[in-house]
């Protein structure tokens, strides 16, 4: 497997037609991996065989940031040794990037600046922070879901509490309101199709 070295030039005043610096966190391009944070480079090296050359991850490798000139030129490198080698764009999530299918830097660039700017709408997406590695946007990713997941819960606990707060309140209401009063414990409702039973005593029958 043979690598290749590259002059790792970061002037960017030839990507003019690219995003800037600022744009490259710009929520106008949403789900791409320009601007994801979980883009990362590892550097590889052509291999030949039966006469095909294919590109292929240097094993044992760190999954390395992604700068933004190399995000809006396509041109990974990667210090490999004492030298700067090129790198191929990798997705720290494990979700697929494109790019890289072709053997020559120069393609290669096209390539990646292609798959950078495509709207793959990701659900994987993390907002890039410059200087941070691919590692650290997962890591603190997957900790503000857990954060969140765990106030959904919280939110869901207290409102079963308050309602079962709300419900004991009433219950207790009711239990208050039917301690009646034992000397009108008698007293009965009268419905249209009841009469109230007499208690008076009836009078004797006169003879005429």
């Amino acid at each position: 497997m043979a690598p290749i070295f590259i002059n790792a030039n970061t002037d960017s005043s030839d990507d003019s037609s690219w995003p800037s610096r600022e744009a490259v966190s710009a929520d106008t391009i949403r789900g791409r991996c320009l601007s994801c944070g979980l883009l990362g480079k590892r550097p590889f090296a052509i291999e030949t065989q039966q006469g095909a050359a294919e590109a292929k991850f240097i094993l044992d490798t760190p999954v390395s940031e992604v700068s933004p000139y190399e995000r809006r030129s396509g041109r990974l490198s990667v210090i490999f040794g004492q030298r700067f080698i090129a790198g191929m764009p990798i997705c720290f999530r494990g979700l697929s990037v494109g790019g890289h299918a072709s053997t020559t830097p120069e393609t290669m660039e096209a390539e990646n600046r292609a798959a950078f700017q495509e709207a793959k709408g990701c659900d994987g997406w993390v907002q890039y922070r410059q200087y941070l590695s691919p590692q650290w946007h997962l890591e603190n990713d997957e900790m503000q879901r857990l954060e969140a997941a765990s106030r959904r819960r919280d939110r869901n606990a207290n409102f079963v509490l308050g309602g079962l707060a709300l419900a004991g309140l009433i219950l207790a209401g009711v239990q208050a309101w039917t301690q009646i009063d034992p000397g009108v414990q008698d007293v009965r409702i009268v419905t249209p199709q009841q009469s109230v039973p007499s208690t008076a005593t009836p009078e004797p029958l006169r003879d005429e």
